[in-house]
């Protein structure tokens, strides 16, 4: 009996830890496709550290407060550009503090205009894979990195 207490209190601890550090998310849209496809289920890893530590080309989760109302606005993109970071993006390609960086993901190459960011030490830039559908840094601007709820794994 003893054992079995003690089996429970691991597994509820377990659940616990797991429940604190992870979400699940359903993808809605296609602002990611084909790299997560609509209505996929998806898990966000909430590790304050991990988010301390985000990398160009990482898939974030970002809840923002809309300019209309207070509710949060909930998006799923690529990171394009980090802190104190100057971003462009001219003739079809990312350009990161001058230099040109391949970006592999969009699926559609062609931007309507060029843009350009430059991130203060609190902000990160943000794209979809889906260049058409998406709804990002090139509409919304820089995000704070405090929006930042987690990455997906």
């Amino acid at each position: 009996m003893k054992k079995l207490r003690k089996i429970k209190k691991i597994i509820d601890f377990l659940k616990f830890k797991f429940l604190t550090r992870y979400i699940l998310i359903i993808i809605n849209g296609h602002s990611m496709s084909p790299t997560l496809k609509n209505k996929s289920l998806k898990i966000v890893d909430k590790d304050q550290n991990g988010i301390k530590k985000i990398d160009r080309f990482d898939v974030v989760f970002i809840t923002k407060k809309s300019s209309i109302n207070s509710s949060r606005i909930k998006y799923v993109k690529r990171v394009i550009g980090l802190p104190n970071e100057w971003i462009e993006i001219k003739s079809n390609k990312l350009f990161i503090n001058g230099k040109e960086v391949e970006c592999k993901y969009w699926i559609q190459r062609e931007f309507t205009r060029n843009y350009v960011w430059n991130t203060k030490s609190d902000e990160i830039v943000i794209i979809g894979d889906n260049l058409e559908y998406s709804t990002d840094s090139r509409k919304i601007g820089p995000v704070y990195i405090d929006c930042i709820v987690g990455k997906i794994i």
